[in-house]
């Protein structure tokens, strides 16, 4: 009996101690990505072992937001993640975004600053993308993107009614930087479901209306008249 105790025991105690190299072999790994993943720059092999990695764990979203710029084959390569956050991308080749469009899920390009119409030709396939740091986009552009789902464009100051038109039917719209608005994009914009406004001076009894056909609508409500409250009290969030 004392020997099958002291069997366990020894069983025990090798036990313990593979569980604890295991737990330093994994705060090791996830050392060595972290370190890849803060980097601005990376090598073509870094981004293939960071993909695999990715994959393999079937991640939502893969974070590589330090990175300043890519090569186009490691674009090629970013472009089987299921979603992928560059937001310190600052600019893109049409070969790059030719690639980064077969990603499924959603792609963040936050501080993407221009963009031509044939890069948001390849971009405007993605479901969900968020954009935040384009001051400006075409009329051609906002038909394009006006076939996402979600689509952030945090930065934009400035919207024709003709782009309110074309970014009609997207779901969940996100236009924070637009101070002011017309009747007509009130109009055309009151068809997205969530829909972010706060940034707003202030809005019409019209706009209003307008607005409270949507679901879900984030303004703040200092910059609403009384009445306009009213009209939108189970609209707000």
């Amino acid at each position: 009996m004392e020997k099958e105790i002291t069997r366990n025991d020894e069983n025990i105690n090798e036990l313990n101690i593979l569980k604890s190299e295991l737990w330093d072999l994994k705060n090791e790994l996830n050392s060595n990505k972290k370190k890849l993943e803060e980097k601005t720059e990376l090598s073509d092999d870094e981004v293939k072992k960071i993909v695999k990695n990715a994959t393999e764990r079937n991640l939502i979203s893969l974070k590589l937001n330090n990175l300043k710029k890519i090569t186009n084959k490691q674009a090629a390569e970013l472009s089987k993640v299921r979603g992928l956050e560059l937001n310190w991308l600052e600019s893109l080749t049409d070969e790059q975004a030719t690639e980064l469009w077969k990603i499924n899920g959603p792609l963040f390009l936050d501080w993407l600053k221009n963009l031509t119409d044939e890069q948001a030709n390849k971009l405007g396939k993605i479901k969900y993308l968020t954009m935040n740091w384009l001051k400006s986009i075409t009329d051609k552009q906002a038909a394009i993107f006006g076939k996402a789902k979600v689509l952030s464009l945090n930065w934009l100051s400035k919207l024709t009614d003709k782009q309110a038109f074309e970014l009609w039917n997207v779901f969940d719209l996100s236009l924070n930087g637009l101070k002011s608005l017309t009747d007509e994009q009130s109009k055309w914009l009151s068809n997205s479901k969530i829909l972010y406004l706060k940034w707003l001076n202030e809005i019409s009894d019209t706009q209003a209306k307008h607005l409270s056909k949507v679901w879900s609508l984030i303004i703040y409500r200092s910059v609403l008249t009384p009445k306009q409250n009213e009209i939108l009290k189970n609209r707000i969030k």
